[in-house]
């Protein structure tokens, strides 16, 4: 029996789906939320796809599948064995249109900004996961328009009557060999403080520009600052989310799998500490309310679960990609955040926040 045969007569279930070569090692790591139409596509969807897609496919020698209660937990599995495995091709096709960072070199002397596809072992200061390079490429184009950070790379500082954003007054003429040090390290400190949230000058400036555009009627000038706008909102969001995730947020998802049955995970920081299913269809209201209260106080207060009180940068960068799977799956997953502050005594804002999860699924 050929492989495709072979695939023919996979699940139409969840699961995650693991390609090895003739060697036995393992080349790609994936999920589905159908098995068998996820991985057929490979071999019929030909057309317009990636050539690094070709090329693995044809070093692809057996597939096996496990399977999983739910697409959420594909996803947690596949990340655990990508991380544990690191496949060759998920190394090379982890980031198509996922996961960027922004990057500045400030273990340059004159640090440059960039977008980035993975972090390196240079000790630059990074910013992210973002899932929209579109919005990450459009948002470093604006910081550079509207700090004095150069434009040029290393390679170019040679030049004595500077480069054209020196003399356009957009830089510090780095180029020149002789732009003032403190300065721009300065300048570099204020583009660190933006992306982490604490400088809002940018915004309020395009918020203004918008305004004036629109009273003058200048409506392409207008549009262009707007979309400006929502780049630099987009990042900010996204480091907003990064900031929660160091501070251990606690999260309950819960996935459907089936009529009145639910899977319910519950996240700690870039960590799954507990994961149930429940069964609605036998179970009065008035018991599921105190069931999930129970859940979640016992595993959110539960002191025997060894998590590190500092998370490290790979964490927060897991955290992060598990809250934007979670939000980017709200219309199947529903996801709801517990602050810590709720789980002291009685807290009434907890009992509320049960109420609203068990109404959802309920009704």
């Amino acid at each position: 029996m050929n492989l495709i045969e072979q695939v023919k007569l996979f699940p139409s279930k969840p699961g995650v789906y693991i390609m090895k070569d003739s060697l036995g090692n393992v080349i790609y790591v994936g999920k589905a939320k159908k098995l068998k139409n996820r991985v057929l596509q490979y071999f019929y969807q030909r057309k317009d796809r990636a050539p690094k897609i070709d090329v693995m496919v044809d070093n692809i020698h057996s597939i096996e599948y496990i399977l999983t209660d739910t697409e959420l937990d594909a996803f947690l599995t596949e990340c655990r064995l990508i991380k544990e495995i690191k496949p060759r091709y998920n190394s090379q096709m982890k980031n198509d249109g996922r996961y960027t960072y922004i990057k500045i070199s400030i273990n340059e002397k004159y640090p440059g900004i960039s977008v980035v596809t993975d972090k390196d072992e240079t000790d630059s200061l990074f910013f992210g996961p973002y899932t929209s390079l579109n919005s990450v490429e459009r948002a470093v184009s604006v910081i550079k328009e509207n700090f004095l950070i150069r434009k040029c790379s290393n390679g170019l500082f040679k030049r004595s009557s500077g480069c054209l954003n020196y003399s356009l007054g957009t830089c510090m003429g780095v180029c020149r060999g002789d732009a003032d040090y403190d300065a721009y390290r300065k300048c570099v400190d204020n583009v660190a403080l933006f992306l982490e949230g604490k400088d809002n000058s940018i915004i309020e400036s395009l918020t203004e520009k918008i305004n004036q555009a629109a009273e003058k009627l200048e409506f392409e000038k207008a549009a262009k600052y707007r979309d400006d706008l929502r780049a630099l909102k987009h990042i900010l969001n996204k480091q907003n989310l990064i900031r929660l995730s160091a501070k251990r947020r606690n999260v309950v998802a819960i996935e459907a799998t089936g009529e009145r049955s639910y899977k319910v995970f519950l996240f700690k920081g870039n960590r799954l500490i507990s994961s149930e299913a429940f069964y609605a269809g036998n179970t009065d209201r008035t018991s599921a309310e105190e069931y999930f209260y129970n859940l979640i106080i016992d595993n959110f207060k539960n002191t025997n679960i060894d998590i590190s009180e500092i998370l490290t940068r790979q964490e927060i960068d897991e955290a992060q990609i598990i809250y934007s799977y979670l939000k980017s799956r709200k219309n199947d997953i529903l996801s709801f955040r517990i602050p810590a502050s709720w789980l002291t005594g009685n807290n009434p804002k907890l009992r509320a926040e049960v109420d609203r999860i068990v109404e959802m699924m309920y009704d």
